[in-house]
């Protein structure tokens, strides 16, 4: 994920320092390998680009350059799905233009390629004379696509809705004898590790966080459950290949078949993070209502994570900005005038009132933003009559939420029912970050639990804050030219927590804020399904809305069909989206004190999974806590 910077220019080095940045050598290796790197400008890449003639497999040519970084003192578009049917129901020579310069580009860079890579001159020569001919060609023809995106800058590529869009091809070279259920296999796994391969140049904040998202599955426009026998070839080989990178999003329904929801938990099991589940029963719905056409709708993918968008035709920014929801709180608290709050209602429309002010800062500092061109990435993006996207709007993500309805629910509480403090006493406590008070603190902690738990008040505070948050950003967006999303699910819970100040919650200053929808502490998961269920959505609000819960792997294998039956109880309701991170506390631990036992322990991480051995020490220590918590309560 992106997380916004004042400096355009400073957002892509500070980026583009990945392969530095994430490899665990001395100082002077990093050195060395920052001088090899060439700084260009974006439409100076292809003329800077080496092809390497080192190849891990020998299905496939893709071809990266991590050692040109490309950078603009705008900010280049990421996040994004190319339409990749465009290769694949074209010719490369059909896609290019004449006397275009970076058609022209493209052209010497295959060139080169071929120069380089004589062994895969067939490939190329067919990608460039004519449409797509065989399901080996599509994932030869996506991959090419997809390396000319990143090599362009372009970070977290996804990877489309590749079992609808490669389904005739699989189906015609099985019915020719060329291609059977285990060669198909084979093929694929060759395509993900090829994918995997660039794994921390790939990489935005975090190792593994590269946003190669494939989409499976899903509802089609007659209302049926669409999905094939390459659903579930590609679910295996993500488990067979146990890999953190790529990813695998499952739109999900009620009427989705048993066995590919108990091939998905089996993926699950294994620990690995995926797939993510996305309910088509109440997503589409909410693209429609948002001025999306039908077609378009039932055609959706998702950003990097989890955000949903119109694969192939939107550059949306889904990940621009990130809310803090406890800001606004924070600032009340801090007012001279707070004693003149004499109830809660009052002190919640005033919380409101410096929620739309910060709602106002934020679209001030967004309205300032430059935006890069994408030569290369335009060609294989629909576009409408006016040779523009169909759609480029912007989506703001959320931290806090949790928090914040913790925190006003505690005060309501302590302050107004039982009058045990004033709010003054509140204020205080968390201006000294509880020093002193430990026992207000534990008190504060232990019941504010409160967000995630199928309760009504809890339920209609947790709308209303997130209804008026909405309504805001519609009011306020004046300045600039394009829809704005928002969601309920952020990356940065540990990042904007780490020097904020303490909360009304029981959390500490710096302590990380409570993960997307989630509840350790809640009786049971049933209540937090519930509590998720009853969260209204419509309008704008569907910029990614995850359950994020643990489960312990014995959990699954001793009641595999009671969990099966419970999640397909939880898409019935109305859950938007589901992420699952199988684990336990004991192996985290033991992870952590020796990392060397455990090389290839995959946890799942925002909304994309990571080895545990590679994430910074906070990371590791939410999510110890986090399994410590839940553990208690389900087990």
């Amino acid at each position: 994920m992106r997380f916004t910077r004042s400096s355009a220019l400073y957002n892509q080095l500070y980026y583009r320092y990945n392969t530095v940045r994430h490899k665990n050598v001395s100082i002077l290796k990093k050195i060395r390998i920052l001088l090899r790197k060439r700084f260009v400008n974006i439409n100076s890449v292809w003329d800077s680009v080496n092809i390497s003639d080192e190849q891990k497999s020998s299905n496939f040519f893709y071809c990266i350059d991590e050692n040109v970084v490309p950078v603009s003192n705008k900010i280049i578009y990421d996040n994004l799905t190319p339409d990749y049917k465009i290769i694949l129901e074209n010719s490369l020579s059909n896609i290019l233009r004449n006397g275009d310069k970076i058609s022209e580009k493209i052209r010497f860079y295959l060139e080169k390629i071929k120069v380089k890579l004589p062994g895969y001159i067939e490939s190329i020569n067919k990608i460039e004379s004519g449409p797509c001919t065989s399901f080996k060609d599509a994932l030869q023809r996506i991959l090419f696509v997809n390396q000319l995106v990143w090599q362009e800058g372009h970070k977290l590529v996804g990877l489309g809705h590749l079992d609808w869009i490669l389904a005739d091809y699989y189906e015609n070279d099985k019915k020719c004898g060329v291609l059977d259920k285990e060669s198909a296999l084979e093929l694929i796994k060759d395509f993900l590790k090829l994918l995997h391969g660039h794994y921390e140049y790939k990489s935005s904040s975090l190792l593994g966080d590269t946003g190669q998202i494939i989409i499976l599955g899903g509802l089609d426009v007659d209302g049926n459950y669409k999905s094939n026998e390459l659903t579930k070839i590609f679910i295996q080989a993500v488990k067979d290949l146990h890999l953190p990178d790529p990813k695998v999003l499952l739109r999900v329904s009620k009427n989705i078949p048993d066995d590919l929801l108990n091939d998905s938990i089996d993926c699950i099991a294994t620990g690995i993070g995926c797939p993510l589940f996305a309910n088509d029963d109440v997503i589409i719905p909410i693209l429609e209502s948002f001025g999306y056409p039908k077609d378009d709708s039932y055609n959706y993918g998702t950003s990097a994570c989890w955000e949903p968008f119109i694969t192939g035709k939107s550059v949306d920014a889904n990940n621009i900005f990130q809310l803090n929801l406890l800001e606004p709180l924070v600032r009340l608290l801090d007012d001279k005038k707070l004693p003149g709050v004499k109830d809660f209602n009052s002190l919640l429309e005033n919380y409101k009132k410096e929620l739309k002010f910060y709602i106002k800062e934020s679209l001030e500092i967004v309205s300032k933003f430059k935006w890069e061109k994408y030569p290369v990435l335009s060609l294989f993006i629909q576009k409408n009559s006016e040779s523009k996207p169909f759609y480029s709007d912007i989506g703001f993500t959320t931290v806090a939420l949790s928090n914040t309805v913790n925190s006003l629910l505690n005060i309501k509480k302590y302050v107004y029912d039982n009058k045990v403090f004033s709010l003054d006493d509140i204020s205080n406590f968390i201006k000294s970050d509880f020093k002193g008070n430990d026992k207000v603190r534990n008190l504060l902690k232990e019941n504010a639990v409160y967000f995630g738990s199928d309760d009504d008040e809890n339920i209609k505070l947790t709308n209303d804050i997130f209804v008026s948050l909405s309504n805001f950003i519609s009011s306020c967006n004046t300045r600039l030219d394009k829809k704005i999303k928002i969601g309920a699910s952020s990356p940065s819970y540990i990042s904007l927590a780490k020097s904020f100040p303490g909360s009304p919650d029981g959390r500490k200053k710096g302590e990380a804020f409570n993960v997307h929808i989630s509840n350790e502490n809640s009786k049971d998961y049933s209540s937090l399904f519930s509590f998720a269920a009853s969260l209204d959505y419509r309008d704008n609000r569907f910029n990614g809305n995850v359950i994020d819960f643990m489960v312990s792997p014995s959990f699954i294998k001793n009641n595999f069909n009671k969990f099966r039956d419970m999640l397909r109880v939880s898409f019935l309701q109305g859950i938007f989206e589901m992420q699952i991170n199988v684990l336990d506390s004991k192996t985290l631990i033991a992870a952590k004190e020796s990392p060397e036992l455990f090389p290839n322990l995959i946890v799942r991480v925002w909304g994309f999974s990571a080895y545990f051995n590679d994430l910074p020490e906070s990371y590791k220590n939410v999510l110890i806590h986090r399994a410590l918590e839940s553990e208690r309560s389900y087990n």
